[in-house]
């Protein structure tokens, strides 16, 4: 059985030195975020419930650099057992306008809501969209005009380890301000627009507490994300001291194809949700009688 091969170095250095063949530039900036691992809970993010994530020692890391021509450009590594795998993929500005145009719900000649067809994005499309969403709500500068992005990952792509989501969230550390400070609204809003940016963005859909636990927990705890309130408490790690988890998957295997069945759980949801004028439906008294009743 192939084990998983231990970094050598930060996945931040690395991700630093592969950015100037990348960009024949050095970084101006980068950062890195935890691989995060689901305890308890994750069928009830989009419902609005009560999630359990734990994180990794594993890391995914950005590094980037500024381009002037509209284009994000992105150089993905992943760290395998077989070695790097390397996957060079762009995206334009203008492009990614038309995208979010393409997924706003438009209404038909009875009035009703048309649901728009899921996202087919790639790779750039992912992390060119957590760009695009930072410069629409105001994380970055309107004058942002493109960036080129080196993402080295070393979470195991399809372990349910959350590889892509630690990587949006290294992408948007790297990409703020300077003088940004990083306080815990300041994360709060950086999860919610790496969320965003993956349902408009990407093909897969997004499960919001991996952004939140990559961007909010401490090191040797798990974080008790509820989303009745957005609050986030963190437990005592349930492996520490000389307990240790480990993780087993089928290597070489693409995962089952589970975006269609997720997306339209989700739509559910959110239909039933603004059926009632509802935040979510864990706030709706009654929840589950008044659904069947709305649904029949």
């Amino acid at each position: 059985m192939p084990m998983w091969p231990a970094p050598t170095s930060p996945a931040s250095t690395r991700a630093h030195q592969a950015h100037s063949a990348h960009a024949g530039a050095p970084a101006q900036a980068v950062a890195s975020a935890p691989g995060t691992w689901s305890i308890a809970g994750e069928h009830a993010d989009h419902f609005g419930g009560i999630v359990v994530m734990g994180i990794s020692e594993l890391r995914a890391a950005a590094a980037v650099s500024p381009r002037n021509d509209g284009t994000i450009k992105v150089r993905f590594i992943e760290h395998t057992h077989e070695g790097e795998k390397q996957t060079d993929d762009s995206i334009t500005l203008d492009e990614l306008q038309e995208r979010f145009i393409q997924q706003q719900p438009q209404i038909d000649e009875q009035g009703r809501t048309v649901v728009p067809p899921a996202p087919e994005g790639s790779l750039a499309s992912r992390i060119g969209g957590v760009i695009w969403t930072m410069i629409n709500r105001q994380l970055l500068s309107r004058e942002t005009a493109g960036a080129d992005v080196t993402i080295i990952c070393d979470v195991p792509i399809e372990a349910g380890m959350g590889a892509f989501a630690a990587a949006d969230v290294a992408v948007a550390l790297a990409m703020l301000p300077e003088d940004s400070e990083l306080d815990h609204p300041l994360r709060a809003r950086l999860a919610e627009v790496c969320t965003q940016a993956v349902d408009t963005f990407s093909s897969l859909p997004a499960l919001r507490a991996r952004h939140t636990a990559a961007l909010r927990a401490e090191e040797g705890y798990v974080s008790i994300i509820d989303y009745s309130d957005n609050s986030v408490t963190k437990a005592a790690a349930p492996i520490s001291g000389m307990l240790r988890a480990f993780v087993l998957f089928p290597a070489n295997t693409e995962a089952p194809a589970q975006s269609t069945h997720i997306r339209g759980r989700n739509n559910f949801i959110d239909a039933a949700s603004h059926a009632f004028g509802a935040e979510s439906l864990r706030l709706l008294p009654d929840a589950p009688e008044r659904v069947i009743d709305w649904l029949n």
